[in-house]
């Protein structure tokens, strides 16, 4: 944030420089009405964000279905970012009532096996497609 500098002069007519107190916290907003709360919301709802994706593996996994069969293995992985959860949607409820209509859960994983046996794993990374880019990060193997 710049710094300005007022110039003032005192009573006895000599000139001083007067700095502002920086404020860091906006103790009106709760004040204003709901309307343009929401709109500030709104908007900070929709600030574009570089979106790292990366792929962990959560393990190997190997399974023989009968006895004298070959193993057949498995690499299940579950998706993250590097990203903090939006502030929007930490900030109070009102914000987050408005982030949770932009923001969505994703980047879920599911595997099934040959079994039926499936390993999946809960969406954990916020985003917003309107808004975010997606970067897909790391060595990807299909």
């Amino acid at each position: 944030m710049e710094s300005t500098s007022v110039s003032a002069t005192n009573e006895n007519g000599k000139s001083a420089s007067v700095r502002p107190k920086q404020c860091n916290t906006f103790t009106c907003f709760p004040k204003l009405p709901a309307e343009l709360r929401n709109m500030i919301w709104e908007h900070a709802s929709n600030l574009p964000r570089n979106l790292d994706i990366w792929a962990r593996r959560i393990r190997s996994l190997s399974y023989r279905w009968s006895v004298g069969d070959d193993p057949v293995k498995y690499q299940p992985f579950k998706f993250y970012t590097k990203q903090p959860v939006p502030s929007i949607l930490q900030t109070n409820r009102e914000s987050r009532a408005i982030g949770h209509l932009h923001y969505h859960l994703s980047f879920e994983t599911w595997f099934q096996c040959d079994d039926g046996l499936a390993v999946t794993t809960p969406a954990r990374v916020y985003s917003n497609f309107a808004m975010d880019q997606i970067f897909p990060m790391g060595k990807y193997k299909g």
